[in-house]
């Protein structure tokens, strides 16, 4: 039987830590590229062995995961529909097209340059075509 494995995007909850760091300005919600990304290197990496959940709670509001605002329903359901399946060509193919994945990528590489980790140097899918 495979083991399953949850994935769940944090949401900020009123009178929290991150709350008040959201306030400021100093906390995000994570980016549902993330959280796609993060399903589809684990499936890669563990496949049939594993079971891969994600419903990300909120997704698309202001303080629960989300993109650009015009994608986020489509990654919702891109999500919701590879926990019930599985199917990996389907989180491959049906990934949606979104401007924003270039805002996303270059983010990315902002935080990991700040954090002195070096850069992300390529999109992520291109080692697994």
């Amino acid at each position: 039987m495979p083991s399953s494995n949850s994935i769940n995007p944090s949401y900020i909850g009123k009178a929290t830590l991150m709350d008040e760091m959201y306030k400021y300005d100093n906390y995000r919600p994570p980016w549902l590229w993330s959280v796609y990304f993060s399903a589809l290197k684990i499936k890669k990496l563990l496949g049939s062995s594993a079971r891969i959940i994600c419903d990300p709670v909120a997704a698309g509001s202001d303080r629960g995961p989300k993109n650009c605002g015009e994608c986020d329903a489509n990654f919702k359901t891109l999500l919701k529909s590879f926990s019930a399946t599985q199917d990996l060509q389907s989180l491959l193919n049906d990934v949606p097209k979104c401007a924003c994945k270039e805002i996303y990528l270059s983010s990315i590489n902002s935080e990991i340059l700040y954090n002195g980790m070096g850069v992300y140097h390529e999109y992520p899918l291109k080692r697994w075509k």
